[in-house]
């Protein structure tokens, strides 16, 4: 297929932009070397194709002034600058390259596996400029970011007849991530993270918690050399550990006898970390301790020369630094969860008839 789009919102050189994507299939199972009559479906595909993206409104990137009565000058209606221009913003485009193998067995076992290696160029975002154009933020092309992983499904058919049913099943993805490259070649810092050329996007950029000073309570950390400092500073801010799961995903199962179905749904996430504001908040280590409620965790606190504690030293209206970002507020994001649980039942009697209605649950 092919397609070619235009987008009024990028400059005049930069408005279309030529789509497009190329796909194959080998359907396996029909070949003559396949004598078993128990496997339903077995195929290899493999696609290529290109996608835009502009993700921004239709004007952002032409520029725009906002009118009102609070911008008067000599009593007359005035306009400031909302919305930088950016002659050289064009489109994101989006390649992507999947390998796909389906396996069918029996009409109970279905097994789906997808390979993806995803290049975006000229990712769009907001970036930092020079304040002297009016504007703090103006809309470019900021790099290239590679996104490659795998995709599992898995449905089967445990039991199967006409009164007992039961059904899983089980999904798991894996992603990783990495700037290929970057505007003018420049990091950037996000939030809690910093964009660098060849890590991952979601690598924590975050000065390393080192506990509690057990001579006087006081808080610790290491600088960027790995040296114990008393002293918060920005500059000891290190890449360490990635919000990135090794696997998420989800299961859900069926199982159903005559009519009545019980069903059930789970998500799960394995490894990855994050960074817990609310977490940072109800552990003020004595900073708001009269007007925010803190956690139970406090209660293991600095109290005496010699005391191995979780927290400093709690002392009230006054910071130590110690509730700043860093590492102390990370925790490993693992978990299980029930999303949905619910019980059912099929009724398919008389009466409905009336109000034309087959079954209803």
């Amino acid at each position: 297929s092919y397609r070619r789009d235009g987008s009024s919102g990028f400059a005049k050189n930069a408005k279309w932009g030529n789509f497009g994507s190329i796909g194959a299939a080998w359907v396996i199972s029909k070949e003559k070397f396949i004598m078993n009559e128990k496997i339903n479906l077995l195929k290899l595909n493999i696609t290529y194709g290109v996608a835009g993206n502009s993700k921004f409104g239709s004007q952002d990137a032409l520029g725009l002034y906002t009118y009102s009565d609070s911008y008067n000058y000599m009593n007359q209606l005035g306009a400031v600058m909302s919305g930088t221009p950016n002659a050289f913003l064009s489109w994101e485009n989006v390649y992507t390259t999947n390998l796909g193998f389906d396996f069918w067995y029996h009409n109970k076992l279905k097994i789906r596996l997808d390979a993806y290696n995803k290049i975006t160029k000229g990712a769009i975002s907001q970036l930092d400029i020079s304040r002297t154009s009016g504007s703090t933020r103006v809309y470019r092309n900021y790099g290239d970011i590679q996104n490659k992983g795998i995709e599992l499904n898995i449905n089967y058919f445990i039991i199967r007849n006409d009164v007992w049913s039961w059904n899983i099943n089980i999904n798991a993805a894996h992603n990783s991530n990495k700037l290929m490259k970057l505007f003018n070649g420049l990091s950037k810092t996000n939030g809690n993270y910093l964009y660098q050329e060849g890590k991952d996007m979601n690598t924590f950029y975050l000065i390393d918690w080192a506990g509690v000073d057990p001579r006087d309570g006081a808080p610790l950390w290491y600088d960027a050399n790995g040296n114990l400092t008393r002293v918060y500073n920005i500059n000891n801010r290190v890449l360490g550990k990635s919000s990135n799961a090794v696997v998420n995903g989800g299961l859900s199962t069926t199982i159903g006898y005559k009519k009545i179905l019980l069903s059930a749904l789970f998500t799960y996430r394995v490894g990855g970390y994050e960074f817990s504001t609310f977490g940072r908040n109800v552990n003020s280590d004595g900073l708001n301790i009269m007007t925010q409620n803190q956690s139970i965790n406090q209660i293991d606190r600095w109290q005496q020369p010699g005391d191995v504690a979780s927290n400093p030293k709690p002392i009230w209206g006054t910071s130590t630094s110690s509730t700043m970002n860093s590492t102390r507020y990370l925790f490993n994001a693992t978990n299980v969860r029930l999303k949905n649980l619910a019980l059912s039942y099929n009724y398919s009697g008389k009466g409905l008839e009336r109000l034309k209605v087959n079954s209803t649950s």
